[in-house]
């Protein structure tokens, strides 16, 4: 689901608020999740049909193996997730293929991959590539791992080669758990539950955030900027989104605003009055005003 798509969903949502000034804070919709999880087998055929959906996450995880062709046609998705979990191989090959795809990969049930491998997914051009199931990764492959560009996610004890040469480069990310979040802020951290329990990863953000009142800091500073206040009669509708995001790359987040006023006669929002901002603020509290491009608005 692209901006575009998520402002319309939230502007759905909006004609329902009520109260001068009101604000509540969302995780993107998760309608945009395109789930084909009961595939085991994909032709490109097939690939092509998925394809022709828009969606922002797209699960594939009854898949056990993956075709270079079809591979191919699958790492043209444009949303924000590509999930292949049930993949027990994969060829260079394929990797090959997927390396194109610029979204976050799911490849967690791999538990072993080639060395060859290992150097297509180095190429990988998305953000994040999850690899948590390897059991097994020789100092070849970790090497070039290494190499990656993105945030790199294991969850394994590594030969003590292999583990030096994927930790000596910022590709091996530090999983931001919820433990990562009380270290950081120095803050007590309740009710939130670990990042793999929830559905979407942008809901455990969600939680973390809320919990150290990031929507309340970067309100703060759009009103300052924007000269907003809370009882202005503008109706205000904020959209939670952190980690490693797509504006602002590894160890932010990004809040957008999105007020209106709401028509009196339609009692819907107005979009003469429309007001989008985002509101960029990295794990160090530094805040700067990123320009949302005029096609995702």
């Amino acid at each position: 689901m692209n901006r575009k798509q998520i402002i319309g969903a939230v502007l759905a949502v909006m004609i329902g608020i009520s109260g001068a000034g009101a604000q509540q804070v969302a995780v993107p919709p998760s309608p945009g999740w395109l789930r084909h999880d009961n595939l085991t087998t994909l032709s490109v055929e097939e690939a092509k049909t998925i394809m022709e959906r828009e969606g922002r996450v797209l699960s594939l995880d009854g898949l056990k193996e993956l075709s270079p062709e079809a591979a191919k046609v699958l790492a043209g998705f444009k949303g924000e997730e590509l999930d292949l979990m049930g993949l027990q191989t994969l060829p260079a090959e394929t990797a090959k293929a997927l390396a194109a795809c610029k979204c976050d990969m799911g490849l967690n049930g791999l538990t072993t991959i080639s060395d060859e491998t290992a150097v297509e997914l180095a190429r990988f051009a998305g953000r994040r590539l999850f690899l948590k199931g390897l059991k097994s990764l020789s100092p070849a492959a970790a090497k070039a791992l290494a190499e990656y560009k993105g945030q790199l996610f294991l969850s394994i004890p590594l030969p003590a080669k292999a583990a030096d040469a994927v930790l000596a480069t910022p590709a091996a990310a530090v999983e931001e758990d919820v433990a990562f979040f009380k270290k950081k802020y120095q803050r007590k951290i309740t009710g939130v539950k670990p990042k793999s329990e929830y559905p979407d990863p942008d809901e455990f953000y969600s939680a973390i955030g809320q919990q150290l009142g990031i929507p309340e800091i970067a309100w703060k500073a759009a009103a300052e900027k924007f000269g907003w206040k809370k009882d202005d009669g503008i109706n205000t509708f904020t959209i939670l989104k952190g980690g490693p995001t797509a504006g602002g790359g590894q160890g932010t987040w990004d809040v957008m605003f999105i007020r209106s006023k709401i028509n009196p006669e339609t009692k819907k929002p107005d979009p003469a009055t429309l007001q989008q901002v985002m509101v960029q603020i990295d794990y160090d509290g530094n805040i700067k005003f990123p320009e949302i491009p005029q096609g995702k608005r």
